[in-house]
């Protein structure tokens, strides 16, 4: 059978062209042997030829659209690869082959980036490759997911490492989406609060500026302050905007660049009122999620935490965490290394502790997480209670005092006229 395939060298450079094969197998076997790697591999249907109709062109150019980009750097949206997930847990449950859940969820996949991932995992999995070998090329699949898939494929319990790694997805993008929509209208209030202002300083208080001026009289104290700053917005408003951009890539690059910058300014966020208290729960329950399935999969305790230490987007937290894993290298149990730090809570530790002392460190884990959820998603909705009449009340005082501002000199000319 004649096949069309597309690689990529050691050097990084693409090829494509015709091979000959008895199956696919043997095709990718071959092209390895030549030191490429395939990233394409398409049976062609005899009768193929360089003379086309313009819908197969079109459908040709989709795919080489495809095949331009490089499939392992594509990272899928949660819900996305969830579906996956869930997918392959059902199939593999009824003891569908690997290969076979892979060439099902390619055929009726719609999503072209999906179908060519499911594709190259295939081929990868015909060539001799491990399923969370491959998963782990592709930077759609976390080093979650691929930790439990791999603890699945050693422990011979595959559909429950899917489940394992589906079940964990769900729960973050839940609680995530959860956060986001709680904070999503004071945010709406926080720029509509933005834009109120721009407005009346380059709109509103420039026109009746003016018209003061021609009063010719004098100004209260509350007008001449609210002029003076609509004025001064106006005349340096690029010094203000030079500055607003200069703290911005100032902040970006140290983050960026320096790990102490990093961690201090994490540390800052952690200490904020309500936001910092809702930030650390979010942690501390997506640490203990992680490792809650990853040790229900078998993986060992260090390389676990290795890998939850890892989701933990606080380099401050993660300093932390960091140091409890030398601990535990060195013979120290979770719990007792926990206590050394302050930064880790009396319940949070406490609980490890009997999960240790009981060997159920992964069903404690699990009630940690869902304890910290629940209180994290009760903060969110403290903090959004707080903001909403906070961020009326600032619009008010802001509306209201330019409107006072522009009232009082009126009513100083109609006095003036009677």
């Amino acid at each position: 059978m004649n096949y069309k395939y597309r690689t990529i060298d050691s050097s990084g450079k693409k090829q494509s062209g015709n091979i000959t094969a008895s199956d696919k197998a043997s095709a990718i076997s071959t092209l390895k042997s030549r030191g490429l790697t395939p990233l394409a591999l398409k049976e062609m249907k005899e009768g193929h030829s360089s003379g086309i109709s313009k819908d197969s062109s079109k459908k040709g150019l989709l795919t080489m659209e495809i095949m331009e980009k490089d499939i392992h750097k594509i990272k899928l949206k949660s819900k996305k690869v969830l579906g996956i997930l869930n997918q392959f847990a059902l199939m593999t449950k009824a003891g569908v082959p690997l290969t076979t859940c892979l060439q099902v969820l390619s055929n009726q996949e719609r999503d072209r980036q999906i179908r060519k991932i499911l594709f190259v995992m295939q081929e990868d999995l015909l060539s001799g490759r491990s399923l969370s070998d491959s998963m782990s090329s592709f930077q759609t699949f976390n080093d979650v997911t691929v930790s439990i898939i791999s603890a699945g494929e050693v422990n011979g319990k595959i559909d429950e490492a899917f489940r394992r790694a589906a079940g964990i997805l769900e729960r973050e993008t839940a609680l995530t989406e959860k956060v986001r929509s709680a904070m999503s209208y004071p945010l709406f209030l926080l720029a509509l609060t933005f834009v109120v202002v721009i407005i009346l300083n380059l709109v509103v208080l420039p026109t009746f500026s003016n018209m003061f001026i021609q009063f010719g009289q004098e100004l209260p104290v509350l007008t001449q302050i609210v002029m003076g700053s609509s004025d001064l917005f106006l005349r340096y408003w690029y010094v203000l905007a030079f500055i607003v951009v200069a703290g911005v890539v100032s902040y970006t690059y140290g983050r960026k660049n320096s790990r102490d910058f990093r961690k201090n300014t994490d540390q800052l966020v952690l200490k904020l009122p309500i936001i910092g208290a809702i930030l650390y729960k979010l942690y501390i329950s997506r640490f203990s999620r992680v490792m809650a399935s990853l040790a229900g999969a078998g993986v060992e305790i260090i390389y676990a935490l290795t890998v939850a230490e890892r989701v933990i987007p606080n380099a401050y937290m993660r300093h932390f965490f960091n140091q409890v894993l030398e601990d535990v290298k060195v013979g120290i149990t979770i719990s007792e290394s926990m206590r050394r730090y302050p930064i880790f809570d009396s319940l949070f530790v406490s609980m490890i502790n009997v999960g240790e002392e009981s060997g159920e460190l992964h069903d404690v884990l699990d009630k940690i997480a869902e304890l910290y959820e629940t209180q994290t998603e009760e903060r969110t909705k403290l903090l959004t209670s707080l903001i909403e009449p906070a961020m009326t009340v600032i619009i008010s005082l802001v509306v209201g005092t330019v409107v006072i501002s522009v009232v009082l000199p009126m009513f100083g000319q109609y006095g003036l006229m009677l």
